[in-house]
């Protein structure tokens, strides 16, 4: 039980006054009024009247007594700042308890106050700082006027962002780590008080910025950079003074990069072409700015035409072979032989020379379809061929030699080299495949069916 607050009393007798009309007109008043009434959450304004080690005893407008636990008052930073007289904000967690005081907490009241400030900040996409107070591999933990929120790893600026090979991840939380005790410059991405949720985002607080900066740049501009890592799916570049952009291993050549690693490295300075730009998003690429060789590919090769090229690769669904100007093109599984093929590597053999017939050039696409059954009707293997390119949807979406040499490749690398095994997988499986994206993933989905 709480113990009451002391009062002095007068001991100097005073005589009665005569009471006026009135005196007692007020009496009524009082005698008439309701008691004051306080919902549970209601924020009140109130004064210390007294304080101890660890509790507070508050006059809330003259009208009750509030009384404040410990566990309610916040911290002892709280508590050690408070003196007798100072107004404080609480949050009525009882009307009344036993001893009739109100119970009141001003740890939930500063909270409340700290949601409410952080939905204006919402509102107006304020940027403010706030203090990191742990990380995971997720991401950091930061507080915000006694708020906690989290800055998933995506959200941090390109600079913070840990590149880490492989994606290690105790080497990810060692770089996190090293950012617990600093305040970020940050913007709130999301956020929802009832879920108690608090989403913060460097990258966004960078946004403004960024994209004033880049507003010099346009798509097609070519730029001199510093390349600042290197990753699995590509490589970031610093260029003028602080951007940042990102090219993709599908950027880095016309020839397939199976690790960007062994094409860049930290710190190389590069020449790259600006390619994209969304908002603070900038997208490079090194080989536009490459003579691409698959638009001497129309010239070069027809169909009807017999090649010899080197296999380069077997996969389930074919091979793919080297043809001389750094092209290569796939032979489907279904073209190696008159015969049912059930294993390309029956058939040829990486390494091995072969003669082939070319089906079709496609230089956009970045494809050749070869035959080496069709090498004993030549204008019939063509003909259906010209015919299977313009078969419906649904009966083309049965071959995997429609799509891209560069995406089977990825596939085969990533063990979904067959078609019930893609037509299992969902889009989100897809997408997560190195070298797969959204737009390949769905692509995929699309031909597979």
């Amino acid at each position: 039980m709480a113990t009451q607050p002391t009062t002095k009393t007068a001991t100097k007798k005073v005589a009665p006054k005569k009471a006026s009309a009135k005196t007692g007109e007020f009496a009524k008043l009082l005698d008439s009024a309701a008691p004051i009434k306080l919902a549970p959450g209601e924020v009140v304004e109130a004064n210390v009247v007294t304080k101890s080690k660890s509790e507070l005893w508050v006059d809330i407008k003259g009208l009750a007594t509030g009384y404040v636990p410990s566990r309610e008052i916040g911290d002892q930073r709280t508590l050690a700042g408070l003196e007798v007289g100072d107004v404080v904000h609480g949050s009525v967690v009882a009307s009344e308890n036993d001893d009739g005081y109100v119970i009141l907490s001003i740890r939930r009241a500063m909270r409340d106050r700290s949601w409410k400030d952080l939905e204006a900040r919402f509102d107006a996409k304020e940027v403010f700082d706030a203090t990191v107070i742990d990380a995971n591999t997720g991401g950091l933990l930061l507080e915000v006027d006694g708020i906690r929120g989290f800055m998933p790893v995506s959200q941090l600026a390109p600079e913070n962002y840990p590149r880490v090979s492989g994606g290690d991840r105790d080497l990810i939380l060692e770089k996190l780590k090293q950012f617990i005790g600093k305040p970020i410059n940050v913007q709130i991405l999301d956020m929802d008080k009832t879920e108690n949720k608090l989403i913060l985002s460097e990258k966004l607080a960078r946004t403004h910025e960024t994209v004033e900066s880049l507003s010099k740049f346009s798509v097609g501009d070519a730029v001199k950079g510093k390349i600042t890592g290197v990753v699995d799916f590509g490589a970031f570049v610093s260029f003028d003074d602080g951007l940042e952009g990102l090219i993709h291993i599908s950027e880095i050549d016309w020839n397939r990069v199976d690790d960007p690693r062994e094409h860049l490295k930290v710190g190389q300075e590069i020449d790259a072409k600006i390619v994209g730009i969304e908002g603070a998003k900038v997208s490079l690429s090194l080989k536009q700015l490459k003579e691409d060789p698959w638009m001497k590919a129309a010239a070069k090769y027809k169909p009807g035409q017999k090649v010899t090229g080197t296999v380069a690769r077997v996969t389930p669904f074919g091979a793919f072979v080297d043809l001389s100007d750094e092209i290569v093109g796939l032979a489907h599984v279904s073209e190696l032989s008159e015969e049912h093929v059930e294993n390309p590597s029956d058939v040829v053999s990486v390494g091995g020379k072969q003669e082939f017939l070319v089906l079709a050039v496609d230089p956009e696409a970045h494809r050749i379809a070869l035959s080496i059954k069709g090498l004993k009707d030549p204008d019939a293997a063509v003909k259906r061929a010209a015919s299977a390119s313009t078969t419906k949807p649904s009966t083309a979406a049965k071959d995997l030699s429609a799509l891209p040499e560069g995406i089977l490749a990825k596939l085969s690398d990533a063990g979904f080299g067959d078609l019930a095994k893609l037509k299992a997988a969902t889009l989100e499986e897809l997408e997560a495949l190195p070298g797969i994206g959204r737009v390949s993933a769905k692509k995929i989905k699309d031909t597979t069916g």
